[in-house]
């Protein structure tokens, strides 16, 4: 019980199975090649193994919280990490409702 208590926080439903990390890897791939193209229901029939639906939940929750995917309010799954390998320098651009702007972080430095 206290183990649950622990990763309570990354969950924002009940487990029922945690998936494995075969399973988290395929759905993270799924989502980073069709960004913003499908809904969550429609990611979870394009798997191409079958999962459970609560699995599939709990892996997405975990993603969201690792901050590589976002789930807007639509449902639909969007793609938002980029590696710190990709970064030409420090400054990236950050989306938002008015387009791109730079962002500088002083943290990467």
């Amino acid at each position: 019980m206290t183990r649950l208590k622990k990763h309570k926080h990354v969950f924002k439903r009940a487990v029922l199975r945690y998936p494995r990390l075969d399973t988290v890897l395929m759905i993270e791939e799924m989502a980073r090649k069709g960004s913003g193209e499908f809904t969550v229901r429609a990611l979870w029939k394009k798997t191409p193994k079958k999962v459970m639906w609560q699995t599939f939940l709990a892996a997405l929750d975990y993603l969201e919280y690792s901050g590589k995917i976002e789930i807007a309010e639509n449902r639909r799954v969007s793609w938002v990490w980029v590696p710190r390998s990709q970064f030409k320098s420090h400054h990236i651009a950050i989306a938002s409702s008015d387009g791109l702007k730079p962002f500088f972080n002083p943290f990467l430095s």
